[in-house]
C-alpha cells in the first residue's frame, strides 16, 4: 500500500514538472516566445504600482494632441501630448487670472445685467483657445499603454435617474465615485480622452530625464545643411511611460 502511495505522489509531482519542462523547451526552440513571456512578466510587474508611488511620483502637465489607434491583435491606442513652455505657461495663467477678474464687472449689451456662468464660460473659451495653443509648445511626447496606466478625471463622470434625468450627485455618491483611491480625481477610461484636454502625467523619473540629442552630422562639402529647426519639427515623439492621466480641463 505503501508502495502505491508512494507512487501517486511521484505521477503527481511529474505531471506538476512538465507544463515548466515545456515551457523551457519552447524558449529554446522559439526565443520569440520566450521573449513574449517576458514583456508579459514587465507589463504584470508595471501593473503592481501603488498609490503613494504614483502620489509622489513627479509630474508633467501638458495638453492631448491626439488619441488615435485600434485594440487590434494586442496593439493597444496610441495617447500623444504637448508639454508646457514654462514660460509661455507662466504668463498664460497670469493672464488667466487677471481676465477671469475683469470677467466680473461685464454686463450684457442686451440686458445691461451681469453675464451668467453659461455666458462667461464661452467667452472664456474663445479668448484662452489661442493663448493656450501657445502655452503647449513644449516636447511632443507618446505615452506607452500599460496595464499600469490609470486615467482619472477632475469632473465625475455624469449620473442619470431613472427617468434619464441628470442626477444631482451627494457627497456620498461622489466618494461611492472616487472607488475608495486616494488619487486625484474619479476613474475613467481611455475613451475619456480627447485632443484640447489638459492633462496632468504623473510619471516614473525616468520620463523626466532630458532626451540626448544626437550630434549634428558634419554638412559634406558642396552639400546644403538642413535647417536645424525643420528637423526639430519633424521627429518623432518620445515615448514615455506615465502611471496616472489626470484630465484636469475639458478642451476650450
Amino acid at each position: 500500500m505503501r508502495a502505491f502511495v508512494s507512487w501517486i505522489a511521484f505521477l503527481g509531482l511529474a505531471v506538476s514538472l512538465v507544463p515548466d519542462f515545456v515551457d523551457a523547451q519552447d524558449g529554446k526552440d522559439n526565443p520569440k516566445k520566450s521573449e513574449e513571456k517576458k514583456a508579459d512578466g514587465k507589463k504584470k510587474a508595471l501593473a503592481k504600482v501603488d498609490e503613494n508611488t504614483i502620489l509622489y511620483a513627479p509630474k508633467l502637465m501638458a495638453r492631448v494632441k491626439d488619441v488615435h489607434g485600434e485594440e487590434k491583435d494586442g496593439d493597444a491606442k496610441e495617447i500623444v501630448v504637448l508639454t508646457t513652455d514654462q514660460q509661455k505657461f507662466g504668463e498664460y495663467l497670469e493672464w488667466e487670472q487677471k481676465f477671469l477678474k475683469s470677467m466680473e464687472r461685464l454686463v450684457s449689451i442686451e440686458t445691461g445685467k451681469p453675464l451668467d456662468k453659461q455666458q462667461k464660460d464661452d467667452i472664456f473659451r474663445r479668448e484662452s483657445a489661442n493663448k493656450l495653443d501657445k502655452a503647449f509648445t513644449g516636447d511632443m511626447k507618446s505615452i506607452n499603454v500599460t496595464p499600469s496606466l490609470r486615467i482619472r478625471t477632475a469632473a465625475p463622470p455624469p449620473q442619470y435617474d431613472k427617468k434619464g434625468a441628470p442626477k444631482k450627485l451627494t457627497a456620498t455618491d461622489l466618494a461611492k465615485l472616487k472607488d475608495r483611491s486616494r488619487l486625484p480625481g474619479y476613474p475613467a477610461d481611455i475613451s475619456a480622452l480627447r485632443p484640447g484636454q489638459i492633462v496632468e502625467l504623473y510619471v516614473p523619473k525616468s520620463a523626466i530625464a532630458p532626451v540626448k540629442q544626437a550630434p549634428p552630422a558634419a554638412a559634406k562639402k558642396g552639400v546644403v545643411a538642413a535647417d536645424p529647426n525643420l528637423v526639430g519639427a519633424a521627429a518623432a515623439p518620445t515615448k514615455i511611460d506615465a502611471y496616472l492621466l489626470y484630465v484636469l480641463h475639458e478642451s476650450p
